[in-house]
């Protein structure tokens, strides 16, 4: 049976969540700079303990995301390298605009402690992906997946998906493997629509949404409006996969107290119970504050806002037995530093390793949202 450990005793900023089971273990590595990692001796400082941990524990990156300014990437990964040494492969991190974070905002990795260490997948000449293999499973990761050469932004969301799924054929898989996407949409709100339909077309061709029968099997997500660093980058994708196995995945529609999202046009599921290596992890998407007809609740009170996306995330947890003491990862997403500091104020009761930033969130009046990954036990 899997177990989680609490990191005790780490450096300052860092949260780890440990799950284990027989033959595996996964870390899910929260690590918050104190003062915005302002200077190269505090980054220095972010590196070398996520480092030591891994190192620690003979663990690997499976996935890893920095958010920081749009101007500190070349410096935070210079010093990402010469940190790492042989622990970085050459799938870079997924890096992404945190809009008036400071230098830098903060730092997630997933890695993973299995018999190898993962496989490198690449297409069209870059390394976008990694694949774990054990037995009749193969996990996959897809890291900052973009394609700014399509040209507009709906062009370039079609394009990505593509290019995703050429990564998944590698591996073995198809688009029907994905169990959990992350969408990185610079400037949301003017295209969220057309993402959306791209997103169903796509879905639609592949046979992941069955219109005659009424049927969808779709991963879960979160599309939000943060800007792949890089230039060019109208989007950008991350994912999850499982291979090899069509039992691994079980995606939720409906969730918690929320309806369906795709009833009002959104292709994802409220969330995705998955066989990860060291167990079964809950992928909870993006969360907002939206009610049973898809309508915005509270518009322009971010303070019930964030209680009602908390409530949600909360009831989808509750399905599936899940505490606090469950959650692995998460990340707040606020429309302004106000409201999120109206989040961190009530930190005390979200004892979750969390990351907390500025973003766009896909509709205008939405001021708040949230995503959460959790172990299930059994």
């Amino acid at each position: 049976m899997d177990e989680a450990e609490v990191d005790q005793g780490a450096p300052l900023g860092l949260e780890t969540r440990i799950l284990h089971s027989e033959g595996a273990s996964e870390l899910y590595v929260t690590m918050v700079p104190p003062g915005n990692g302002t200077d190269d001796e505090s980054v220095t400082h972010v590196f070398e303990a996520i480092r030591d941990r891994l190192i620690s524990d003979e663990a690997w990156i499976f996935a890893e995301r920095i958010f920081a300014a749009p101007d500190a990437f070349t410096r935070l990964n210079a010093i990402r390298s010469a940190t790492y040494g042989d622990l970085a492969d050459a799938v870079p991190p997924t890096c992404l605009v945190a809009a008036g974070s400071g230098r830098l905002a903060g730092v997630q990795v997933h890695a993973v402690r299995t018999d190898g260490r993962p496989r490198v997948l690449e297409h069209e000449g870059h390394a976008r992906g990694r694949v774990i293999t054990d037995g009749s499973h193969k996990w996959v990761s897809l890291a900052g997946v973009a394609a700014p050469e399509a040209g507009p932004a709906p062009r370039q969301a079609r394009r990505m998906f593509e290019k995703a799924e050429a990564l998944l054929k590698i591996a073995g898989g198809t688009t029907a493997d994905l169990a959990r996407t992350w969408l990185w949409l610079g400037d949301i709100c003017p295209w969220y629509a057309d993402l959306n339909q791209v997103r169903t077309e796509f879905f639609t061709e592949r046979g992941l949404i069955d219109p005659a029968a009424g049927r969808s099997v779709l991963p879960a997500s979160t599309g939000i409006g943060i800007v792949p660093a890089g230039g060019g980058q109208a989007c950008a994708l991350d994912a999850v996969a499982i291979v090899g196995d069509s039992g691994a995945s079980h995606h939720v529609a409906a969730g918690g107290d929320q309806q369906s999202a795709f009833q009002y046009g959104s292709a994802f599921s409220r969330a995705t119970l998955a066989v990860t290596p060291a167990g079964k992890t809950l992928f909870v998407s993006g969360t907002a504050a939206i009610d049973d007809e898809g309508r915005t609740e509270h518009v322009n009170d971010p303070e019930r806002q964030i209680a009602a996306t908390l409530q949600h995330v909360r009831a989808v947890l509750h399905d599936f037995g899940c505490r606090d003491e469950h959650v692995l990862s998460a990340i707040a997403y606020a429309k302004t530093d106000e409201i999120r500091q109206e989040f961190e104020g009530r930190r005390d009761d979200v004892p979750w390793p969390c990351l907390s930033l500025v973003a766009d969130v896909c509709r205008e009046e939405l001021a708040f949202e949230m995503e959460v990954t959790a172990r299930v036990e059994g």
